[in-house]
């Protein structure tokens, strides 16, 4: 057949290729790619509706938080009162930052994006909802697409997910 009739036709049981033996390498490549992309969209779809069935109660929903984004925790006093002004001050910016962050992420979690969605207040997928809108919307970056999909946005949304989906993280969430 040839690539249009490929392209347009519904159900295919087979393509044939006269281009090269190579050509058939690659198409083999391609199969495997749609199918490992198929098989973890699955996996995803199937993650994500576990979230919808999960409903976070306050001491949960902070520990989501603290796992999203840690907050630094102030040391005892004497270590505090010895470091020098510098790094009292960045230990305090980061700490406020970290606040700050969880702050807007419960605000996205009331007011954001998806927020009125059915009975989803409260749940994994609210949060997880909440968590990522921070991290595309929110976050400075010097390229929003390239830090959606390989940079600090990513990251924070793969450990958003994470802290919800994985056995480890999922406990410390739940029960603490």
């Amino acid at each position: 057949r040839n690539t249009l009739a490929v392209a347009l036709a519904k159900n295919i049981d087979a393509v044939s290729v006269r281009h090269s033996g190579r050509a058939v390498d690659h198409l083999a490549k391609a199969k495997d790619t749609v199918l490992a992309v198929g098989a973890r969209v699955e996996e995803l779809d199937d993650g994500m509706k576990s979230l919808t069935r999960l409903t976070l109660d306050a001491a949960q929903t902070q520990r989501f938080l603290d796992v999203v984004q840690p907050v630094p925790e102030l040391p005892a006093a004497a270590i505090f009162e010895a470091l020098d002004e510098k790094r009292k001050e960045r230990f305090l910016y980061q700490q406020s930052h970290a606040l700050r962050v969880q702050a807007e992420i419960r605000e996205l979690h009331e007011t954001g994006e998806g927020h009125g969605l059915g009975d989803m207040h409260g749940t994994g997928w609210a949060w997880f909802n909440a968590a990522t809108n921070y991290a595309t919307h929110s976050m400075r970056s010097t390229s929003k697409i390239e830090s959606m999909y390989v940079g600090d946005a990513a990251r924070f949304g793969r450990r958003a997910y994470a802290a919800l989906t994985d056995p480890e993280l999922r406990n410390q969430v739940l029960v603490g």
